[in-house]
């Protein structure tokens, strides 16, 4: 789920103008690629992969949320489609 995740964080705000969104996504995939290889070795002897994945979920939940936040029409294409939680 999370792979897909940033493909489709990349396709949708990862162009060439938005080097900021890049290095979010990008910083977000390696941390996550290091912490869940962590979880797994010796290191962390308790560490799970399920617990890895649902922190790597959040994560890629989190970048998203904030690149989808960002009011700048040409970084973030769902700029136009702002509405509020009463919006039905």
């Amino acid at each position: 789920g999370s792979l897909v995740g940033w493909v489709l964080l990349y396709i949708h705000f990862g162009s060439s103008e938005c080097p900021a969104q890049q290095t979010i996504i990008s910083l977000t995939l390696i941390a996550c690629v290091v912490l869940s290889v962590l979880s797994c070795s010796k290191i962390a002897p308790h560490g799970t992969l399920l617990t890895s994945a649902a922190v790597t979920a959040y994560a890629t939940f989190l970048c998203y949320s904030a690149l989808a936040s960002h009011p700048d029409d040409g970084c973030n294409p769902f700029s136009h489609r702002r509405h509020s939680a009463l919006d039905i």
